[in-house]
């Protein structure tokens, strides 16, 4: 594993996170479209599709950026490239949060693309930058889940679904978060 990623350059994996963007900005819109229109789902269909136009803007911008970048053969420096694949991941992080936000919350099984986020973070960093990026998947999960629990709101109801924003859930959200913090102060160290 370790010569694979020797072997590829960090342009070559921030052009690799743009491109699974792609395929993430059409399944959000074939899966708003989908559980909207064919599955019956109350969905705020307006907000999903913003933040999908807003993604494509985003990934547009990154890839035009990269490509300036990258003209006529050069190589930009890996700090450079580093911060944009630390910012990459940390703003798909907050659009996941956005998203899981408005299609169903914690009832919504793709909650789980936190763990591919952390997965790709630590192929695609430092170990102490993938502590970081946990950090942040943890706090913003967790922050989203006690906020949703306390402040009892919901954004989308099917009927007759049961309340999974428990404060156990919060809880253990937080426990994760600080087990986070602490390992990567103790990476630091």
């Amino acid at each position: 594993m370790q010569s694979l990623l020797k072997s590829t350059s960090l342009v070559q994996r921030a052009y690799w996170l743009i491109r699974l963007r792609w395929v993430a900005i059409a399944a959000l819109a074939a899966a708003t479209l989908g559980a909207s229109e064919f599955m019956g789902v109350s969905l705020p269909v307006e907000r999903l599709y913003t933040i999908a136009v807003v993604v494509f803007l985003y990934n547009l911008g990154l890839y035009e950026l990269l490509r300036y970048w990258t003209q006529g053969g050069r190589e930009p420096s890996d700090a450079r490239i580093g911060s944009i694949l630390a910012m990459q991941i940390s703003m798909d992080l907050f659009i996941l949060t956005a998203i899981l936000h408005f299609s169903g919350g914690i009832e919504n099984p793709f909650f789980l693309f936190f763990a591919f986020h952390m997965i790709i973070a630590s192929i695609l960093r430092s170990r102490l930058e993938s502590y970081l990026q946990a950090t942040l998947a943890v706090m913003l999960f967790g922050g989203w889940s006690c906020w949703k629990r306390w402040r009892g709101c919901r954004i989308i109801l099917s009927k007759g679904s049961p309340d999974m924003g428990s404060t156990r859930t919060a809880g253990m959200s937080w426990a994760l978060c600080l087990c986070s913090v602490s390992r990567c102060i103790s990476s630091c160290t």
